[in-house]
Parts: C-alpha cells; sequence; structure tokens
C-alpha cells in the first residue's frame, strides 16, 4: 500500500512531478524495467494511488493523461489493465457528483493466475512488443 509521508514533505515534490512532464517518460520507463526485473506486482498499487491522487485528491492531475496513454499499459495483465481503468472510471464518476469515494472503496487487484514457465529452445527467442505490455 502506498502514501503520503505524515508530514508535508510530499507538496513540493507533487507540485514538481504536476508542474514539469519532464519525468513522465522516466516514469514510463521506470514501471516497464519494474515488469522486466520481475517487481511487476509493484506497479498496480503505484497506478491506483496516481489515480486517486490525480481524480479525487486533485494534486496530480497533469499525470492523468500519461498514467491513461502510457502508465497503465504497462501492466502485462489484460486483467490489471481492466481493473484498474475501472476503477479510474469510478473515480471520474464520484468526482461527478461532487462527492469522495467511500474510505472502504480501494482498486481491487484481480487474483493472479499461476505463473508458467517459458519453453525453452535452443535457438535464441526474442520478445514481440505483446510480450511488453
Amino acid at each position: 500500500e502506498l502514501r503520503r509521508s505524515s508530514d508535508d514533505s510530499y507538496e513540493e515534490r507533487f507540485r514538481n512531478l504536476n508542474l514539469s512532464s519532464h519525468n513522465y517518460l522516466r516514469i514510463t520507463r521506470i514501471l516497464k524495467c519494474l515488469g522486466e526485473f520481475d517487481y511487476e506486482y509493484l506497479k498496480f498499487p503505484f497506478l491506483a494511488k496516481i489515480l486517486f491522487e490525480s481524480i479525487t485528491e486533485n494534486t496530480l492531475p497533469n499525470c492523468l493523461r500519461s498514467c491513461r496513454d502510457y502508465w497503465i499499459e504497462t501492466l502485462r495483465s489484460r486483467e490489471e489493465r481492466r481493473t484498474i481503468r475501472r476503477y479510474a472510471k469510478e473515480l471520474l464518476e464520484y468526482r461527478n457528483k461532487g462527492i469522495r469515494p467511500p474510505k472502504s472503496h480501494h482498486a481491487e487487484r484481480p487474483q493472479a493466475a499461476p505463473k508458467q514457465r517459458r519453453k525453452s529452445s535452443s535457438k535464441a527467442t526474442t520478445r514481440s512488443t505483446d510480450d511488453l505490455r
């Protein structure tokens, strides 16, 4: 679970992230790298927090487009992508109604399917761009 620090030290970082989009490509690369180094499980909570901060708290509204167009797409699991998009839609619906979501409203990660072993062959394998999504 991700949360802000208890002091106000996050505000300057949020302001910088929101006003200066030059780090957005770096975030995309970091998310892709997490998947490559078997840290895929860290992406979903990060994206849920970015969506909450962008939509509900309005602290990172400029991140919303990159999150929608690039960062969510780094999730390898199609079901996780669907779930996080549904969560974003729900947050937008709450915002459009002028109410905050209940504290119990969270993005629930779908149950992970068992990992399948890759078949190895004597030939070098190359990964398609679909494998990186």
